[in-house]
Parts: C-alpha cells; structure tokens; sequence
C-alpha cells in the first residue's frame, strides 16, 4: 500500500519549540499518523515503520496548558470561538485543515448534566488523515464483496503488540485502597519509564484524584467533570484509548453510559464498592453490566496482614 499524507500545514500550527521536538523525534513527517500534546502527561506521536504503528512518549518534551491553548489558537486560525460547540463535544476538524480531526480534554464544567465550558484544557490529540492506495487485488476483493460475492479470505497481518488488556471490575469495601491500586495500574501501563511500550489510557477522573499529581511521564489524557457516558464517547472518538480507566462506578445511569459506549470495544478498568462478588451482582446496575458482559474478570481486594500491601481473588471471569 502506498501512503501520503501532507503535513506542513499542521507544522505550522507548533511553536518553533514543539516543532523541532516532533522533528526530531521520526525520521520523516510523511509517516506521522498523530500527535498528543498534553499538559502535566507525557506527550506523544505516532507514525508508520516497517508496516506498523509506533508510539514514541516524547517525556521531556513538557507542555503547559498555555502551550496548549496557543496551538489550540493556531489550529483554530486565531478563532476558537467558533469551535465551542466542537469542544464541548470534544472533538473538531479545523476549517483550514480539511481531514484533521482535533481531540480535546481537560476539566469540563457542567450545568444539570449539560457541558457548558471546556474549563481547563490538558489533552489535544491531533489525527493527520493518510490517503492509501490498496493494492489492486485488494480492491478487487471490496468490490466483488459489496457486489455480494463470495471471495476469499483478505489476508492482514495483524501488527505485533501487546498482551491485550481485558476489561476489569476490583472491588471491595470502602477505605481498603481501591484508587491507590488505580494510581499504580496507571503508573504500570502508561509510564513513559516503564518496560515496554506506554498504553494510552483515558482516564476518567471524575473525583480529580487518579492523576492529580505525579503522573507526568504517563501517557494518559485525563477527563475531569464529565458524565462517564460522554467522557468515554469522546475518549473512544477523538483520542483512540488503548483502555478507558474510571474509579467508583455503581449508579444506573452510568451503568446505561458504560452499556452505551463499550459498544466501542476499548477495554474497561473500573472500581466499585461491595464485600462479596454475590453482593456485587445483587445490585441492578452491576446485575446489567454483567449480563450484557461487560467485565471479563472481577477481583476482589483487600489488604495484606501487616496492611503494607494487597491481595487479590480472581472471581468470576469469562
């Protein structure tokens, strides 16, 4: 397959300083796929090698939300006012960038459930779009399956990543440690320190206590204020998660947003409060959630002897 992409047009919407950081992180501009500038998170890009994606953490790179905000100006040609219904949605294509889709997050403020004013901005994930030419036998393929003829296997190999993740439910009482244990989960997948590849995570901190300190070399984007529902709407739409992190689900109407938007597919870590996987079930929402097959495993928590650590039971998995 051939790929082109045109990307100058975006450049020009970087300071000098983040223009020269992405520079000289890839070798080529033609082979970037996305940019994730993130204020107090470690930022990203991703682009095309040897037939996959690789996602680079740029970890020194170190924006602030004022950085963000003037390429938020320059991407929106000086008017970001006429992308406020865009950024209450949280997501936009410029005008001047036909194609681009620009993803944006931070603490959202909300009136009776409605968005009202993007209020802190952490997060712009920036989409260059690619325009790709399938070989010929490919496209012979796609023709003769929408013509409604039976044809044979169309081979894709899959890209080399890894081990995926499953959708989580911890639990246990109050008080035993459950959004420590999310802090560190964090910290495991997205750090740009870490062994391996960093997972970009949305992290849905309705409370501000996932992220609120002491995460800048993760790869997260952080959604604070918004109903579950949208927070993961937009995070799957505009910001393409590797998983969706929440802490403390346990009402119906977030039941209903979570059914709502794991038709997406993106893998779902979540806590809730309950002493047994029995009392868990009992709850109507729980009861949904698990009916329709949400969660793949369910672990319960609590605290070693000397209360220095955890321990887990593995319950219930499919």
């Amino acid at each position: 397959m051939k790929v082109m992409v045109k990307t100058m047009d975006v450049m020009r919407c970087f300071p000098q300083r983040l223009r020269t950081v992405l520079t000289d992180a890839v070798q080529s501009w033609n082979a970037v796929t996305e940019v994730r500038l993130r204020a107090g998170s470690c930022s990203a890009i991703a682009y095309r090698m040897d037939g996959r994606t690789v996602n680079k953490p740029l970890p020194a790179l170190g924006l602030d939300e004022d950085e963000l905000r003037e390429v938020l100006s320059r991407l929106c040609a000086g008017s970001v006012h006429v992308y406020d219904e865009g950024l209450l949605r949280g997501y936009f294509s410029p005008q001047l960038l036909p194609g681009v889709r620009v993803g944006a997050a931070g603490r959202l403020l909300c009136s009776g459930g409605k968005p009202e004013r993007l209020q802190r901005l952490t997060s712009l994930c920036i989409r260059l779009p690619h325009t790709v030419t399938p070989d010929r036998s490919v496209t012979e393929q796609l023709v003769a399956l929408v013509q409604g003829a039976v044809v044979d296997a169309i081979a894709i190999q899959p890209e080399p990543n890894a081990a995926p993740l499953v959708s989580t439910l911890f639990y246990s009482p109050p008080g035993v440690g459950k959004t420590t244990l999310l802090r560190c989960l964090i910290r495991a997948l997205c750090s740009a320190e870490a062994a391996g590849t960093p997972v970009n995570a949305a992290v849905l901190d309705t409370g501000e206590e996932l992220c609120a300190e002491g995460f800048s070399d993760c790869t997260v984007d952080r959604f604070s204020g918004y109903p579950r529902g949208l927070g993961m709407e937009i995070a799957t739409r505009a910001f393409a998660p590797q998983v969706l992190i929440c802490d403390e689900i346990g009402s119906d109407a977030e039941a209903e947003e979570i059914l709502r938007a794991q038709a997406c597919g993106v893998p779902l870590i979540a806590t809730a409060h309950a002493d047994t996987l029995q009392t868990l079930l009992r709850r109507p929402c729980f009861a949904r959630l698990h009916d329709h097959g949400v969660f793949s495993r369910y672990v319960r928590l609590h605290r070693t002897a000397n209360g220095q650590g955890f321990a887990f039971v593995c319950e219930g998995s499919t």
